[in-house]
């Protein structure tokens, strides 16, 4: 689950948007739930103290998330690992994600650093490869998949990968 659907719960249906994730849970009580967070944004483009996102953190758990992944449109992986941080602590299993560009700089071993960075500083279980723009091609993924396997030795259990 997305922050956005928390807004538009409450902004356009004028509901309680944990009371929705507790009727799914209700009903699909075997399903391991997961929620991503969008750096120190919850469900805006405002800025949030770690301490916000680490309470936000915390009700996802409450309410019965045990899957929690972050990401930084920027790969700003200081943004992201308090609230990595504090779903591990608490429990979950966490994922942090690289969001992929394309551009000179955004190369093999700059995504591989990014995700070296979030096994170091959030100790997540997962990476996801995060292509929110649509941009990965085939041959792209040639050389950035492998690239990011030869990281799993050194720590990352799985990889999640999106398109």
């Amino acid at each position: 689950m997305a922050p956005i659907q928390f807004d538009v719960a409450v902004r356009y249906l004028k509901e309680d948007p944990w009371e929705r994730v507790r009727l799914a849970h209700e009903n699909a009580p075997n399903t391991k739930f997961r929620a991503l967070i969008r750096s120190k944004n919850i469900a805006s483009f405002d800025f949030l103290a770690d301490d916000v996102i680490e309470a936000w953190v915390e009700n996802l758990f409450a309410n019965g998330f045990r899957v929690i992944g972050s990401f930084d449109g920027l790969n700003d992986i200081d943004n992201i690992a308090p609230g990595l941080i504090r779903a591990k602590e608490l429990g979950a299993s966490t994922f942090g994600a690289v969001s992929f560009c394309e551009s000179p700089v955004h190369t093999d071993e700059l995504f591989v650093a990014k995700a070296r960075e979030l096994i170091e500083k959030a100790d997540v279980d997962a990476i996801m490869l995060k292509d929110a723009g649509g941009l990965l091609t085939p041959d792209r993924i040639r050389t950035l998949v492998p690239a990011l396997k030869r990281l799993w030795a050194t720590g990352v259990s799985n990889c999640i990968a999106t398109a």
